[in-house]
């Protein structure tokens, strides 16, 4: 038996035989990624398996969900501030070319943030 890690696994007996096909070279991909967590490649295969997406649980994703909102919202918030802070300051004929920069990055953000929460929503539907 070549050196694979015998693991004790907590929770209901696993009986149930699946089989998964893999090319030689996904096998020693899969393989080498096993051992650097410590695992068996079946256990790897497992548990990457369940934990697809980064969330534990549905209650973890709709968590997450929420904070991208509630960050969405400050971005928002920040947004609306720069753009009053530009505005007085085109009042005043003190035009900061910093201000159009900032902007910029304001609305960068907002599209990365709603991004991320369209990707964990669409994670939810999975």
């Amino acid at each position: 038996m070549s050196e694979q890690m015998r693991q004790t696994h907590a929770g209901p007996r696993r009986d149930e035989r699946v089989n998964v096909r893999l090319s030689p070279e996904d096998k020693v991909r899969l393989s080498a990624a096993a051992r650097k967590a410590g695992m068996s490649l079946p256990a790897f295969l497992v548990h990457s398996g369940l934990h697809a997406g980064g969330f534990e649980t549905p209650r973890e994703r709709d968590a997450a969900l929420f904070e991208a909102m509630k960050l969405e919202h400050q971005v928002a918030r920040v947004g609306n501030n720069v753009n009053q802070i530009a505005h007085r300051l085109n009042a005043l004929d003190e035009v900061d070319p910093g201000m159009k920069d900032a902007a910029a990055e304001v609305r960068r953000t907002m599209r990365a943030v709603q991004h991320l929460g369209l990707r964990i929503a669409e994670m939810r539907d999975q």
